[in-house]
């Protein structure tokens, strides 16, 4: 196989990690799905989908931070990657939240944790979801994760941007 032939670690590690957003790994000599019944290769294609039918205000940059963040896990910038997922979730809130103050005709304040209280209130998330968001965020937005190698830290991350926004789609389809 390409990855244990390959003599440049670089290229090998880059080419683990484009498997690993596909969906495998390679294990003693083979290529083996990594992914139980929840597919990111399908949860991506779901929420660009979910993405371009929405309302949001910002769907090609947020589509963009996401091709970012994959671009930077498969190139091994870790820290990158969940910046540029922070970026798309981010913008994703915001976008919500314009929808949800145009609606319920009330105004959020500034910051995510503000934005994140607001729709709570509004009762387009629930109180669980409100502390799931926010722990979302503080995992995207934190530096280290103790216990965590960085490409797991990456890979968690990227999975959790795709997630929340896949959530922030769904809701505002229904809800608004």
């Amino acid at each position: 196989m390409a990855i244990t032939e390959s003599e440049a670690s670089v290229d090998r590690d880059q080419l683990r990690r484009s498997l690993q957003l596909d969906g495998f790994e390679v294990s003693k000599g083979k290529t083996i799905p990594i992914e139980g019944p929840v597919s990111v290769t399908e949860e991506r294609s779901r929420l660009l989908t979910n993405l371009g039918a929405s309302r949001l205000g910002r769907k090609t940059l947020i589509a963009k931070h996401l091709e970012d963040a994959e671009d930077f896990f498969s190139e091994g910038k870790m820290h990158p990657a969940m910046g540029q997922a922070r970026s798309a979730l981010q913008a994703g809130v915001e976008d919500t939240v314009s929808l949800v103050e145009n609606h319920a005709k009330r105004r959020a304040g500034g910051g995510f944790v503000n934005q994140i209280e607001f729709l709570m209130r509004e009762g387009f998330i629930s109180a669980d979801e409100q502390q799931a968001f926010l722990a979302g965020w503080g995992f995207l937005s934190a530096g280290a994760h103790p216990g965590l190698p960085p490409d797991e830290a990456g890979r968690v991350g990227l999975i959790l941007g795709l997630e929340f926004m896949q959530m922030l789609l769904v809701k505002a389809k229904n809800l608004l």
